[in-house]
């Protein structure tokens, strides 16, 4: 049977696992995905890297895979248990068209045939054959072998195992070790030797392991040679005094490291002997034939040393608990108690908030702080430091520019100063693979180094916006789809070790969170919630999850119109430019704003209130009388466990000290709240009442009261009884 590229076509699935792993779940019988952009036709027999746009058969992929070109990649198929009997050149197996229909079968220039010369059974511990190793050997028309550059026969080597009932075969046989029972060679001659206690030789082929036996000396190997193992073979060698014998090149060494890793803690005792005077390439089978004796190589073997094994390393970054101790504590702040470096965060609100002005606003100001002279930002009363910045902006290029303009006529920025700040004017996929994260990837890498070089400063954030473009399309409400974001986000963390910050839309209302499905969420490290302005308030941003720290901080800020000149028409060209509440006050000589003042203890309380109103905030009943204010209450069984989940770790101690402590925290906080009208209650219900916090962004109410009362001291005496929710800690 002749080997066409088509005929290989049948390979391709297997030799793609074999190459790419499992692939993954989902599949058609026209597409298999692998991952990372790769594909495969079964039905075709054809493979595709979308992410660097090629393709071809099955002799290509092994050729890209592997590095392997020619015969070695049709060697590595026949290496691999693929059966494979055509002599023609490799070109012409590398693809499914490769052979016109009619045209006669080709042969290498000197003619020659591949003829099997030699089969070593490898058989259970009863002698019954599970597969074999054959060596193929070239037969020219003359009679003679074909040589190899070592001045012997050239060879090659393929696997063959028993055909099972009813499963296609040639001669019995299926010419491939899928499915069989991993063996060592020789396993009742093993199983003997070790029985006895005798000390075993383990080589690298079956030629070497039969010489070694002829003499006396027990001696085995595993299949397909060197740098293969199955973990089917290690028990085998429970208790095994060992020695292995490397052929005298860096695979047999390798697989010499190797199988001592392997049968480590399986083996009783694993020595590594290199036998003297070996010939580059050589083997045990060439030290003997050179003249080495059965009691100069047990000589050697008792003299044998452990195996070098390398230490273990750990493929997650373990880090001992130890280690923790011998570095301070620290945390790598962006914007200080607000944005980690590397981490991941959402900023989202409705259309026209100014989510997208606010954000560009921090990124800008962190940038250009990386100017000589100039101090380290203070924005919103948050510090930051100097940091390069890679804008992704899928839409609204023009508009964006002249944002930039505006916000450089602000700050006073010359034309010609340069800050790390560089934007994308492009969408991107970053739900269908990982073909454009891994562009985006090679893209920051090269700009950090400009930056770096002209600016004295890395990018450490990459900012997409908006989420819904880079979805390209997809179902944000979607598990799939806002997964695939959400782990495309990671890598490209990985990859460049930058914060990755999405600007994304809001909820219908506010206090909902991120729009889409709950992973983007889950994931986020940060968000940062932005409201739009009223006749009446001003535009708000408040931190509404900060895994590194508290969150519920709310903040005022205006967007500024900002004339940048005229159009050809002679109309005004307009931006606008962030300015915060604080700072618009204090221009306008105004007191600045008031609002409860609460303590820690109070803070905890009011944080887990405010979380669940926006997870589980309903609008009151009929029978509970809310101020008109109030458009969501909570039910006080879910706020108290949630603050038990979020507080008890906290603590130590038995559970009943916890609970005693978290019961004393929440009475103290919720008793000053209650009595000052900052929260309501009426059993099994809690809400805000609208009264102003410092601080702090109330939900579940429509208004926020600007009347403001200078608390008491916290152990005030005329605090008032306990209301029906001060006992919600107690089961």
């Amino acid at each position: 049977m002749s080997a066409s590229g088509e005929d290989l076509g049948k390979y391709m699935m297997a030799v793609a696992s074999e190459l790419w792993g499992d692939p993954r779940k989902g599949g058609t019988n026209s597409e298999q995905r692998f991952g990372e952009g790769r594909t495969v036709n079964p039905t075709k027999g054809t493979w595709f890297d979308h992410s660097a746009d090629e393709g071809g058969g099955v002799i290509a992929l092994i050729e890209r895979e592997t590095g392997r070109k020619g015969k070695e990649a049709v060697d590595w198929l026949r290496g691999h248990g693929f059966h494979v009997e055509d002599n023609r050149p490799p070109q012409a197996l590398s693809n499914r068209d490769a052979k016109p229909a009619g045209r006669k079968k080709e042969h290498p220039a000197d003619g020659a045939k591949k003829e099997l010369v030699k089969s070593w059974d490898y058989t259970d511990e009863n002698g019954a054959v599970l597969y074999q190793t054959l060596r193929y050997q070239f037969k020219k028309p003359d009679g003679t072998w074909r040589l190899g550059e070592d001045g012997k026969p050239e060879k090659t080597y393929m696997q063959r195992r028993k055909a099972q009932d009813g499963e296609d075969s040639r001669d019995g046989w299926v010419y491939s070790l899928k499915g069989a029972r991993m063996v060592p060679y020789r396993l009742p001659d093993l199983l003997e030797a070790l029985s006895g206690g005798y000390r075993v030789f383990l080589v690298e082929g079956e030629k070497t392991a039969d010489a070694l036996n002829d003499l006396g000396v027990p001696a085995t190997c595993n299949p397909m040679g060197a740098k293969k193992w199955w973990d089917d073979l290690t028990p085998h060698f429970d208790g095994a005094d060992l020695v292995i014998l490397p052929d005298n090149d860096d695979p047999g060494r390798e697989h010499a490291a190797l199988v001592a890793s392997k049968l480590k803690g399986t083996a009783e005792k694993i020595g590594v002997l290199e036998l003297p005077d070996l010939k580059p390439k050589g083997d045990a089978f060439d030290w003997i034939e050179a003249g080495g004796t059965i009691e100069q190589l047990y000589e050697l073997a008792a003299a044998a040393k452990p195996p070098a094994l390398p230490e273990f390393k750990s493929s997650f970054g373990a880090v001992w608990f130890h280690e923790v101790g011998k570095h301070k504590p620290q945390r790598d702040w962006l914007v200080k108690n607000l944005i980690l470096a590397n981490s991941f965060g959402i900023i989202y609100g409705p259309p026209g908030c100014g989510k997208s002005f606010l954000t560009s606003d921090m990124m800008l100001s962190c940038a250009a702080s990386a100017l000589p002279g100039r101090n380290r930002p203070d924005w919103f009363g948050y510090r930051g430091r100097p940091f390069g910045v890679i804008y992704v902006v899928a839409e609204g290029r023009e508009d964006f520019e002249i944002r930039l303009h505006a916000w450089r006529a602000e700050h006073g920025i010359e034309d010609d100063q340069i800050i790390p700040f560089v934007f994308l004017p492009t969408a991107i996929d970053m739900r269908s693979s990982d073909a454009d994260t891994k562009r985006l990837a090679e893209e920051i890498a090269g700009i950090s180094a400009v930056m770096e070089e002209r600016c004295g400063v890395r990018a450490e954030v990459v900012v997409i916006d908006t989420v819904a473009r880079a979805l390209a399309g997809g179902n944000e409400n979607a598990s799939e789809v806002m997964g695939a974001f959400v782990i495309n986000c990671g890598k490209l963390q990985e990859m460049t070790k930058v914060a990755c910050i999405g600007v994304h839309h809001g909820g219908k209302e506010a206090g909902r969170g991120p729009r889409g499905h709950e992973a983007l969420h889950g994931a986020a490290d940060f968000e940062i919630e932005v409201s739009g302005a009223t006749p009446d308030t001003p535009n708000l941003w408040s931190v509404r999850k900060l895994k590194a720290g508290p969150g519920g901080a709310t903040h005022r800020f205006r967007l500024r119109q900002k004339t940048l000149g005229e159009d050809v028409d002679g109309d005004p060209i307009t931006s606008c430019v962030v300015v915060s509440q604080q700072a618009t006050e204090e221009a306008a000589g105004e007191e600045k704003p008031k609002g409860w003042k609460v303590n820690d203890t109070e803070r905890e309380f009011l944080t887990v209130l405010a979380d669940m109103i926006e997870k589980r905030g309903v609008m009151p009943p009929s029978d509970v009388l809310v101020p008109p204010k109030v458009a969501l209450i909570v039910a006080s069984e879910d706020v108290r466990t949630a603050y038990k989940e979020k507080f008890s770790g906290t603590e130590t101690g038995t559970d009943e000290q916890i609970e005693a402590r978290l019961r004393q925290r929440w009475s103290r906080a919720t008793k000053s709240l209650l009595k000052f009208g900052i929260i309501g209650s009426k059993k099994p219900w809690l809400w805000f009442t609208g009264k102003q916090v410092r601080n702090f962004r109330i939900r579940g109410i429509n208004e926020i009261e600007n009347s403001y009362v200078e608390p008491p001291p916290a152990e005030a005496d005329d605090l008032p009884p306990e209301d029906d929710v001060l006992d919600l800690l107690q089961s």
